[in-house]
């Protein structure tokens, strides 16, 4: 497989819940996958939960990488009513009936109102037809963090042992404006790498940590090192995600990502 198509499938298996605190409302969920990519079939469930006193609309959005919309079903569709849950399945709700979805490789907007008090999640589900054939047998499923858009994120390298071993994502929720990010890689040595990446208004970015920014971590067979990624940008907040690869089973987990400025 090529590294191409493993960035594709390196989305957090589950984004957890995170309140909506910000002025604008705005929660993202930086990895979106839905319909088949190679051997996989990926469907996406957001759950959004009021913790508020007072109804609540959701609009919920989709993009791909590239800032291109693929909501087909009216955006604002979750009421969600005080001390409830509701659901949205992307496939049937969105897009097309689930045996025929169309691939989808980007990330979502949740946009509230100022006053919503709301958790939100996005659980996704993957079936492996190689193993279990066509679309038959038990879909494993995990899920993952929605993120507040902010100015500055750390995650912490737990097993840096071999090249592509973990990879971030990036979005740029912007309607207007492109942003510069600075990553800065550093081991227990000390700092080991930095870089710039331009990230287009509404656009996604993803790129492996060994490898693609750090050549110097790059290399396989290495002893284990324990590392930490900062992003942080200017002017523009941002959402961050991180995946660990599993070598036991092939999978991504996701990482835990702290948000560190406003």
């Amino acid at each position: 497989m090529s590294n191409s198509w493993v960035a594709m499938l390196m989305v957090p298996l589950f984004i957890g819940g995170v309140p909506a605190q910000d002025p604008d409302q705005l929660l993202v969920f930086p990895n979106l996958v839905s319909g088949v990519i190679g051997d996989l079939l990926f469907q996406d469930i957001f759950v959004v939960q009021n913790n508020g006193d007072e109804s609540v609309q959701v609009g919920l959005r989709m993009y791909t990488n590239e800032g291109v919309e693929r909501t087909h079903a009216p955006r604002d569709m979750l009421q969600v009513p005080p001390g409830e849950t509701r659901s949205v399945e992307l496939t049937t709700d969105f897009i097309v009936p689930p045996l025929h979805p169309p691939n989808i490789n980007g990330w979502a907007l949740l946009t509230l109102p100022a006053h919503a008090d709301v958790t939100a999640q996005s659980q996704l589900f993957l079936v492996d037809r190689e193993k279990t054939g066509p679309w038959s047998g038990d879909f494993s499923s995990a899920n993952s963090l929605a993120v507040v858009p902010g100015m500055e994120f750390r995650f912490v390298l737990p097993n840096m042992a071999f090249k592509n071993a973990h990879s971030l994502a990036i979005v740029n929720p912007s309607e207007d404006q492109d942003v510069e990010v600075q990553v800065r890689i550093t081991t227990e040595s000390g700092p080991v790498c930095e870089a710039t990446l331009n990230v287009a208004r509404f656009h996604r970015l993803t790129r492996f940590v060994e490898g693609d920014l750090c050549e110097e971590l790059s290399g396989d067979g290495r002893e284990p090192v324990q590392g930490t990624v900062t992003i942080s940008t200017v002017g523009v907040p941002i959402a961050v995600s991180a995946m660990q690869l599993l070598t036991t089973t092939g999978g991504f987990a996701p990482l835990p990502v702290e948000r560190l400025k406003p």
